[in-house]
Parts: structure tokens; sequence; C-alpha cells
């Protein structure tokens, strides 16, 4: 209902075209609320992401926002394992653009460009290198390197 509802922006935020605010720490925050009340047990991200129009500029998705986003939270969850959270799997959303139900193909989501008019692939920033490195600790990481970003490293599933 029109009205009935307002919704207060913290001045100290970010915030997407849409309204979505990017709060990383809230993922540290949330992870350790539920390592609070439930103990130790084996915790999964699923769909973290980011929605955004990415401009393409001489050939080449500019998704610098995603990049930042995905770091920044792929950071918030190397926060939460040090404080000894059991954070077994993060999963980014999505791996393709797609169709949302909300807002049809109006944003992109994924680490791969989806031209929906033309089916064309870019040659997108997130996906130019992705590097896979074993780690000798019991934990594996994927690490981004993206252009001229680098991330810290996606969590993936104990050895």
């Amino acid at each position: 209902m029109e009205g009935l509802f307002y919704f207060v922006r913290n001045p100290q935020s970010t915030y997407t075209e849409w309204g979505w605010e990017i709060w990383p720490q809230g993922l540290t925050d949330g992870i350790m609320m539920i390592k609070a009340r439930y103990g130790d047990i084996p915790i999964y991200i699923t769909e973290n992401g980011l929605g955004a129009k990415d401009p393409i500029i001489d050939g080449e998705v500019v998704d610098d926002p995603r990049i930042d986003y995905l770091s920044s939270h792929i950071g918030a969850l190397e926060k939460a394992l040090a404080l000894g959270a059991d954070v077994r799997g993060y999963y980014p959303w999505s791996f393709i653009d797609l169709l949302s139900w909300l807002n049809g193909y109006q944003k992109q989501y994924g680490f791969v460009y989806v031209d929906h008019s033309k089916i064309w692939r870019g040659n997108e920033r997130r996906v130019f290198m992705v590097q896979i490195c074993y780690c000798q600790s019991r934990r594996t990481a994927l690490i981004f390197s993206c252009g001229r970003h680098s991330a810290p490293g996606l969590i993936l599933e104990y050895s």
C-alpha cells in the first residue's frame, strides 16, 4: 500500500539504482549471529551478487561496481572466517546474465555478459582471468584476477 511503509537511507551507505543497500559488514555480522545462536555449524552463502546496468564501452563490458561488490563481500567472508565461523561455501549470483522476474533484462547479474538482443558474449573484465589456487591448508580458494582488480578470494568447499 502506497505510503504505508517508507525506507530510511543510511547517509553513509552505498545503494544500487534499485535502492538496495551495499553493506558487506552485514554479511560478516549475519554470519557471526548465526554462529552465536547455533554454534559451529557449516555455513554456505548462496545467491550473493549485484544486479546493475553494465555499460559497454569500446566492446568491453564495464562492470567495476560488480567486481568491487564481490571483492568487498569476499573480504567480509574472510573476516568471519578469521573470527572462527565455519563458512564452507560461497556461491555468488550468477554465472550468466539472466531474466529477473521483477525487472526483466534491465540489469546484469552474471560473470558472463549475455546480450539478449544478439546472443553475443562480450569481453568482460570480471571473467578475464579466473585462477584456481589449491592451498596447502584445509581450504581451497578461488582467486579472482579481473583486469586491474584482484579480489581476496572465494572460499570453496573444504577438502
